[in-house]
């Protein structure tokens, strides 16, 4: 890593847009099968040149910027030959904090918050099973020589931000889950007694 810096919340990791990323091997309590998960994180982009992620595992799901879809929010979801995904309103700003949450509800509607607010919910659903072998990245979207390369076809972009934290559920937050999370470090301790396993990377 460049270095660590301050961050929105907590102490934040900076990607330098480079060579930059966090490994998380491949395990049962992040790959969600058929069933309902969340992933969200409080991040911000320092460049939007190109579509980098925050947070990808394959196919399975990724969660960042699409510098070519008018760089707007994405949650893409699936298993490499079915693939859905949903779009924020609106494009993100380059040095702005934001809170992102992604999920995936038990029918298999996707959904995506920003700063708390519901974007547009996509018309189908992934009702599709997305394990996957594939490692959890955070701040690059592919890593082939860990045989990381999801079928929609990015080449190893990796993300110019910097990273406060990522938090992945087995459950899909619903949105006043949602908006008390958005509110920032006071409501962690609140929700923190909420059913529902967890994965944390801070």
């Amino acid at each position: 890593f460049s270095k660590s810096v301050p961050g929105d919340v907590n102490a934040a990791l900076l990607f330098d847009g480079g060579n930059d990323v966090v490994i998380v091997q491949d395990d049962s309590a992040i790959n969600f099968g058929t069933s309902s998960y969340t992933i969200e994180t409080r991040c911000r982009y320092l460049d939007i040149s190109e579509d980098a992620y925050m947070v990808a595992k394959g196919d399975s799901y990724q969660l960042g910027v699409r510098e070519d879809f008018d760089s707007k929010w994405q949650l893409l979801s699936g298993n490499g030959a079915i693939m859905k995904s949903v779009f924020s309103n609106s494009a993100a700003v380059v040095g702005q904090w934001y809170h992102v949450v992604g999920t995936r509800a038990d029918d298999g509607t996707l959904k995506l918050y920003i700063d708390g607010i519901l974007q547009d919910d996509t018309t189908d659903v992934l009702t599709v099973d997305i394990t996957s072998t594939d490692v959890l990245l955070f701040g690059c979207d592919t890593l082939p020589s860990l045989g990381n390369v999801p079928s929609v076809g990015q080449q190893r972009k990796f993300a110019n931000c910097e990273i406060d934290y990522v938090i992945l559920y087995d459950k899909a937050l619903n949105k006043n889950e949602v908006l008390s999370r958005a509110g920032g470090a006071k409501f962690r301790s609140r929700f923190s007694n909420n059913a529902g396993r967890r994965a944390r990377y801070s």
